[in-house]
């Protein structure tokens, strides 16, 4: 994508105008049981435009980088502000936040479908060599790149590239009753395929650890439904921080009547949660989906929403900010070139502690050790229910059986006020897609976390 291609229309506008090019690029290889059935390569381009006017943004958008379609959508993006600002008598400016800058450059490796494929065998190949007792398999392989060019009349001028890649591996075998049991863990994250794979042979201490579980699970037994002592993964920290909390801090959300909206400056978990949503840069590392300017053109940088317990900020966009008292810092994002920045999570993570996983689990006399989820929902209330598929019971503070398949369910807000015992150690999960009306591409994190929830039972 050419950087200069908006400079010549970037002059003589007289209204906070913003002018984006965007290009998202997929690549899907899919084999079950070593057949191909997904080989698929997606393109979509187009530019969008967005124009300020007595409290109210108009927008526009169109395929293509043609002249015809950028004078396009700022012509029509102006027209529609003027339409729906006709009737605001009372709105907030816009806050004056920082210009955003051009972006560290990232470049995108598009390898050739031929090469993903290919890998995709070897791993499936690697998998039937190794496990004996696997009766089907499924690799994914998924490739995505966004590329965005962002100009804005407040002199900001951006370009981001930002590509994903990620492996996908699904196990199925049968239990005692001749019934399947599925495992899926993901490998990769934020970067090029070639960052994060190589030899196939690279994934076999991770292979072997979930054959090990599905082996267990085949055994597994279903727990006692009821409230009891659990220590969540890391893995599940991360859902809970970006599901079950981190939406109801986004300010489209608060001002919509989210929980979060009445508990700003109060104790909402104990003195040993502090929760962050990163912008670019986290533990001294790049954060695995970097954002140093959003799609509004507001320089990014990181929002401690929970700090020692205490709830104190949201995050927030450009239009939100004066009516949730925040400023903005760079939470305004896009998925496509046609979409409205909406306030967006980027890489959400609780932070770590100085507990360590045994001294969790040791601490436990009859209670279940979460490590792997299925699936989730949470709405603004903080209320959650989570799918696990993964998990072993805790006796006399020693693991014990693998467990069925169950679920765990809660409110949020309630759970943070439980937890007691908090890791060292951060993983990071950048494989999904946050759903908020559009799948963009979010990451989470945190440590093991020790706390009290509700578990599902027979």
């Amino acid at each position: 994508m050419r950087a200069d291609i908006f400079s010549p229309f970037m002059n003589n506008l007289d209204k906070r105008t913003e002018l984006r090019a965007q290009t998202n690029l997929n690549r899907t290889i899919i084999l079950s049981s070593g057949n191909i059935i997904t080989n698929q390569r997606s393109e979509e381009s187009g530019v969008f435009s967005r124009v300020w006017e007595k409290g109210a943004f108009g927008a526009c958008s169109a395929p293509g980088f043609e002249k015809e379609s950028i004078e396009l959508v700022l012509k029509t993006a102006e027209k529609n502000a003027k339409i729906l600002s006709a009737n605001k008598k009372d709105y907030r400016p816009l806050p004056d936040t920082p210009k955003g800058s051009v972006d560290p450059k990232t470049s995108f490796n598009d390898l050739d479908q031929k090469v993903l494929l290919d890998y995709a065998r070897s791993v499936d190949e690697l998998i039937v060599s190794k496990y004996k007792n696997i009766v089907s398999r499924r690799v994914r392989i998924s490739v995505d790149c966004t590329e965005t060019l962002l100009a804005v009349t407040n002199g900001c001028n951006s370009h981001r590239i930002l590509p994903r890649a990620h492996i996908f591996i699904s196990l199925t075998a049968l239990d005692n009753n001749g019934l399947p049991v599925e495992l899926t863990n993901s490998f990769g994250g934020g970067g090029n395929f070639s960052d994060h794979f190589t030899n196939p042979e690279n994934l076999n201490e991770r292979l072997d650890k979930l054959y090990s579980h599905i082996m267990n699970k085949r055994e597994g037994i279903f727990p006692e439904a009821g409230i009891a002592d659990i220590v969540l993964s890391a893995k599940l920290a991360g859902i809970l921080a970006h599901e079950a909390v981190g939406h109801t801090t986004e300010s489209d959300l608060v001002r919509g009547g989210s929980v979060a909206g009445p508990y700003r400056n109060q104790q909402v978990a104990t003195e040993k949660v502090t929760m962050v949503d990163f912008a670019h840069t986290a533990f001294g590392k790049e954060a695995p989906l970097p954002i140093y300017v959003d799609d509004e053109g507001t320089t990014a940088e990181d929002v401690t929403i929970i700090k020692d317990g205490v709830l104190l900020d949201y995050m927030t966009n450009l239009q939100d900010s004066p009516y949730v008292n925040s400023t903005p810092k760079g939470n305004g994002r896009a998925y496509s070139y046609s979409d409205e920045p909406l306030v967006r999570m980027r890489n959400t993570c609780i932070m770590p502690g100085d507990d360590n996983l045994d001294a969790m689990i040791s601490s436990v006399e009859n209670g279940y050790y979460l490590i792997d989820y299925s699936n989730g929902q949470a709405d603004s209330t903080s209320e959650f229910m989570f799918g696990i598929n993964m998990g072993y019971e805790i006796k006399n503070g020693k693991l014990g059986r693998a467990i069925k398949d169950t679920t765990i369910s809660g409110v949020a807000f309630d759970i943070l006020k439980t937890i007691d015992m908090v890791g060292k150690d951060i993983i990071w999960s950048a494989s999904g897609h946050c759903g908020k009306k559009t799948p963009l591409g979010t990451a989470m994190g945190g440590p093991d976390i020790k706390c009290r929830l509700q578990i599902g039972g027979r």
